[in-house]
């Protein structure tokens, strides 16, 4: 008799892990996104993993000890880069991991990937974009105007500003880039990892895919006016003089088309601590929990982030464009159609096609796709906030938004957002003197006694003169507890109502004594309506924010009085009230730890129709209103889920129209 063995291995083609679906293409296997349905190869030999505690880093070693797993990095939010030995698969020590209980999250890692096209298709008027001028043949073309912003406004040498560029490698010997001094150079985080950033030597010196991120650097800070080369948006006017390049390599040194997402975190946190002010991610990846920790964490320091839609003309934005704190930049071919992935989290549009820029080894070439695009973006932030240092995140966006010129449908669309970017526009916007600007609240202060609720109140901007129409006011929060700063997010809203005195008391803080204050909170105003005179536009606009204004306080879940409810919060997911609903609903949960949040409602077919939150959270109660309105929704059942520190849970929920 003679038998015949199989390997198991060989029959496996398809993985369950977690939420994530895996399956075997050829002899690679690959991750699909939920978000954006693009499949992402899988680094087989990488798991990026967070202990539920700092003291299960015993257990954790023990553990990689047994299975010859090796740590090769860990950063300051708790994340371990793990290497895996040749003889396990991913799939099996997952499964390890998940049965030792020791962790709040693990994830397969995976290659990202770059979203622009080298040509060779180089256009005569090759930096037409930064003209307001039609280039001939191209009627429908999109321009940003950067000339004139550079003319009237500015160039971005009155307050240059660090603009960190991730992927694969700046060229930071180029004759046309302004590169950062010391840690602003960048750093290279695969290997050889060091402080230089520059791409793999080792490849052949006219490599234009090579070129990808040194070609993302020269559309943002090329020097202008040196007499060499291209004019980057934000490259100031001569030698240095103008927005610096923070080169950070992620892509494998053997392959620069891999971009490793065990990385992406880290490059993300060094942008932040290193001084960018801006940070561009031309790519897609998988999204997994790491990163967003990372945008999270650059987001509350204060960061731009901005990133391409990715390439595919389809439904469905790549992540970490898809992510609330990023500013998701689609293409603009020069036919004047939309270009790129596409939905409801686009937010800017621009010029895609044959965008001149910085090659590597002092050369120029063309540059094609939304990873042109997204630089665009991030340049014209650069001039804003060399303009205007103290503007933040929340002003750029706003500002950005506000200006952009309406392409497509009327108002916002998910194939062009609420339009195509320009510079000059935007600069014009960040004017407190312009007519086009709807102007932030006047005269916002603070008040309460210690142990109450803080009321924030303003008086509206308008004028008798105003072209504009305010339809409400936006409220944004930040705060400062144990030494971290969480950076300002949209709290609560007041509706306009024709008067001139408004307050809004934030329910979820109360003032502190400062001898006994754990946290400071921090106030902002904006302004939202429509300039129906200036802008042929129904999208709502939005201001930049107000003066500041601030307290000492608690959380209202901190205070002295309420250490006995917060000791008694457990990991939870309500059913939703009203049920059945029409048009909205409360969604209710409670935290019994800090972590990061994904609470979404999914209809029948297991397709996510509305994502309520993805962020971190701090423990405690939470509510969250399930708005069906303008969703095309139909009646019947949904499903709402959460998921948060390996704790998953469901409810059923009944839509009647």
């Amino acid at each position: 008799m003679v038998f015949s063995f199989i390997s198991l291995d060989a029959q496996i083609t398809s993985k369950k892990l977690g939420m994530k679906n895996f399956k075997k293409d050829k002899d690679k296997w690959v991750v699909t996104d939920e978000k954006s349905k693009i499949d992402f190869e899988v680094n087989v030999k990488s798991i990026t993993v967070r202990l539920k505690n700092d003291s299960l880093i015993e257990k954790l070693n023990e553990l990689n000890k047994k299975y010859d797993i090796k740590i090769i990095r860990e950063n300051k939010l708790g994340f371990i880069d793990l290497v895996l030995p040749s003889n396990l698969e991913f799939y099996e020590v997952y499964n390890i991991y998940i049965n030792s209980s020791l962790f709040s999250s693990i994830d397969i890692n995976s290659y990202g990937k770059p979203q622009g096209n080298i040509t060779t298709d180089v256009y005569e008027h090759l930096q037409a974009y930064l003209d307001n001028i039609v280039p001939s043949g191209f009627p429908n073309y999109h321009f940003i105007d950067a000339k004139t912003a550079w003319t009237y406004y500015e160039n971005g040498s009155s307050n240059p500003v660090v603009v960190a560029v991730i992927g694969n490698g700046v060229d930071i010997a180029h004759q046309d880039l302004n590169i950062g001094i010391g840690a602003q150079q960048g750093y290279s985080f695969t290997y050889p990892i060091g402080s230089d950033p520059s791409p793999s030597s080792s490849m052949a010196d006219f490599d234009r895919g090579l070129s990808h991120e040194t070609l993302v650097a020269g559309i943002i800070g090329a020097k202008t006016n040196n007499g060499i080369g291209v004019a980057g948006i934000a490259g100031g006017w001569g030698n240095n003089s103008g927005a610096k390049i923070m080169g950070l390599r992620i892509s494998e040194y053997s392959n620069y088309t891999l971009y490793d997402s065990g990385t992406l975190d880290d490059a993300i946190i060094y942008a932040a601590d290193n001084g960018a002010k801006i940070i561009n991610m031309s790519f897609v990846f998988d999204e997994i929990t790491s990163n967003l920790a990372a945008i999270n964490y650059a987001y509350n320091k204060g960061c731009v982030l901005i990133a391409s839609s990715g390439n595919i003309n389809q439904q469905g934005v790549g992540f970490p464009a898809n992510n609330s704190k990023v500013i998701a930049v689609s293409g603009i071919t020069n036919c004047g159609q939309w270009y790129g992935s596409y939905g409801p989290e686009i937010e800017i549009s621009v010029a895609e096609s044959s965008v001149y820029s910085t090659l590597r080894n002092n050369l120029y070439y063309s540059f094609n796709g939304t990873s042109a695009a997204a630089p665009q973006v991030s340049g014209v932030a650069a001039l804003l906030l060399s303009y205007n240092p103290s503007f933040i995140n929340v002003d750029i966006r706003n500002i950005l938004n506000s200006s952009a010129i309406d392409i497509g449908d009327l108002g916002w669309d998910e194939h062009f957002g609420n339009g195509g970017i320009n510079a000059f526009m935007a600069l014009t916007y960040a004017d407190p003197s312009t007519e086009y600007l709807i102007p932030p609240p006047n005269n916002v202060s603070i008040s309460g006694l210690i142990g109450s609720h803080p009321t924030i109140s303003w008086n509206n901007s308008w004028n008798t003169e105003a072209t504009y129409e305010i339809d409400h006011y936006n409220i944004y929060r930040a705060y400062l507890t144990d030494g971290t700063y969480n950076g300002f997010y949209k709290v609560g809203a007041v509706a306009d109502n024709g008067g001139t005195n408004y307050s809004w008391s934030d329910n979820n803080v109360s003032i502190a004594d400062p001898r006994f204050a754990t946290s400071r909170h921090y106030y902002r105003v904006t302004s939202v309506g429509l300039n129906e005179d200036v802008m042929e536009d129904i999208t709502m606009n939005e201001s930049i924010t107000s003066n500041e204004v601030s307290t000492t306080s608690n959380w209202l879940n901190k205070n002295a009085d309420q250490e006995g409810i917060q000791s008694k919060l457990t990991y939870s997911l309500n059913n939703n009230y009203p049920n059945p609903f029409n048009p909205t609903t409360i969604i209710k949960y409670s935290l019994k730890d800090d972590g990061f949040v994904s609470l979404k409602v999914y209809d029948v077919l297991g397709r996510i129709v509305s994502e309520l939150v993805n962020e971190f959270q701090e423990k405690g109660e939470y509510a969250k209103t399930f708005d069906t309105r303008n969703k095309n929704l139909t009646s019947g059942v949904y499903f709402s889920k959460i998921t948060v520190n390996g704790f998953t849970a469901t409810k059923k929920m009944l839509l009647t129209k």
